[in-house]
């Protein structure tokens, strides 16, 4: 008789990490079939969660027969010095590669073929830091864009 164990991700970030079962792809988290179910055979299993940019999350989990069983799983991210190495352009100062920030977008079609449309992306962290995100003192607000389009379809 086999186990089941439910893996539950702690938001959309996780469900796109993939997923190692004893060594072997298994495949994306949120590609696991029904409510990311697994059927294992009793006994010992490693789980291991791989997403880039995030930490190795692994785990040792024991099945038993006709058992079922909920893992969650929360990622971290990273500071890996290699992966996200100091650069005067797209560095990282800190090693971390978080951002925050938002995005506004007003459209408007006055026509039924013409649409126009401004968006505005602001930084409040960029590449980990709100400001000198590089060493090389630019600012997460140094990243704001303003982006507009014309539309006109014939």
């Amino acid at each position: 008789m086999q186990g089941e164990v439910e893996i539950r991700a702690a938001s959309r970030l996780e469900r796109s990490a993939g997923l190692w079962l004893d060594g072997q792809y298994v495949g994306a988290v949120g590609e696991l079939g029904g409510r990311g179910r697994l059927v294992l055979l009793p006994g010992e299993h490693e789980l291991t969660f791989k997403l880039i940019g995030y930490e190795d999350v692994t785990s040792t989990i024991v099945v038993e027969p006709g058992e079922r069983q909920e893992y969650r799983i929360a990622m971290t991210g990273s500071a890996d010095a290699v992966l996200f190495a100091p650069n005067p352009v797209s560095g990282f100062a800190n090693n971390s590669p978080n951002s925050k920030g938002w995005v506004g977008e007003v459209s408007y079609v006055p026509w039924q073929n013409v649409k126009l449309l401004a968006q505005y992306v602001a930084y409040q962290k960029f590449n980990g830091a709100g400001s000198d995100y590089d060493g090389s003192g630019r600012n997460a607000s140094d990243n704001n864009t303003l982006y507009l389009l014309a539309w006109l379809n014939f």
